[in-house]
């Protein structure tokens, strides 16, 4: 702002001019930035509002528009540029539009009291003076913009572009992302690990059998629930069964030996044969009934 001041307060003394006024282009209508002579002002001033709208009727023509017209043939509108002349009594106004990369970013208004108009050498020294100056101001202004309107500007640029009838190559990459995101959002599927595993229970039992063995038979299963007194497993009772069998072979023939020995009247058999099994009897015998199931 302080550059822009000092810009126009040097027109206005270089070329004899009363004000000299530069505005920038915000949204669609230009706004009063600086005036010469002048470090504060209204902008809801009449004035002020007049010199926005001359601005506004140059910038919308894309054109420099003098007043009064120095050729009466000109098809240039004029009306907010006359009511301009008229508030500062009858003189004369002109308006340059100012562009920045193809785009119209601001107008600068000159006002003299006299009837003639800034024009011939004068006008071309300015027109040549803001071709050199403005791009220095407006880059100045765009670096003195707070975070929210650069972020802002970045935003609507982006947009313009992407919506704009150019930018193909934009538009296929945001297109991509999109997809990419939605399939990332709604895919769903499953992840293999090839891998040694081993699953185990929270919470393990351990039944001890009473002899080692093989087990023949198995009722329950991992994760099932047992009650009181209900058959788990069976272990293999066939070496049991053999050993059972064999003492009962046994004791059938030492019955015989007795029964014989009696027969005969031999006491000496008869004492060895009850004593043998007497004897026998120490042995451990296997249990009767279910001998090989744990409970």
């Amino acid at each position: 702002k302080a550059t822009a001041t000092a810009l126009v307060t040097e027109l206005a003394g270089r070329f004899l001019l009363q004000r000299v006024s530069l505005g920038l282009r915000k949204g669609r209508r230009m706004e009063v930035a600086v005036l010469s002579h002048s470090a504060r002002f209204k902008h809801e001033s009449n004035l002020v509002q007049a010199i926005g709208a001359a601005m506004d009727e140059a910038g919308d023509q894309d054109r420099t528009i003098v007043y009064p017209p120095p050729d009466r043939d000109s098809t240039a509108i004029t009306h907010a540029h006359r009511e301009l002349a008229k508030r500062a009594g009858d003189g004369a106004v002109c308006t340059i539009p100012i562009s920045e990369g193809g785009e119209l970013v601001g107008a600068l208004t000159l006002e003299r009291d006299a009837e003639a108009p800034p024009a011939g050498a004068g006008l071309q020294q300015i027109e040549q003076l803001l071709a050199v100056v403005a791009p220095t101001l407006w880059l100045r202004h765009e670096q003195e913009k707070g975070l929210p309107a650069k972020a802002g500007q970045s935003l609507r640029g982006f947009f313009g572009r992407l919506f704009g009838p150019a930018h193909i190559r934009l538009k296929l990459g945001v297109l991509a992302l999109a997809l990419l995101c939605a399939f990332s959002w709604f895919a769903t599927g499953d992840w293999r690990v090839t891998a040694d595993a081993v699953i185990e229970g929270s919470v393990q039992r351990t039944i001890a059998a009473p002899i080692d063995g093989y087990i023949a038979s198995a009722d329950a299963r991992p994760g099932d629930v047992v009650e009181s007194g209900q058959l788990i497993g069976a272990l293999d009772d066939s070496d049991l069964r053999l050993e059972r069998l064999k003492w009962s072979t046994l004791r059938q023939q030492m019955v015989s030996e007795l029964r014989e020995a009696r027969a005969k009247n031999d006491r000496a058999e008869v004492s060895i044969a009850v004593i043998e099994p007497r004897h026998s009897r120490r042995r451990p015998q296997p249990a009767a009934g279910h001998a090989g199931e744990a409970r």
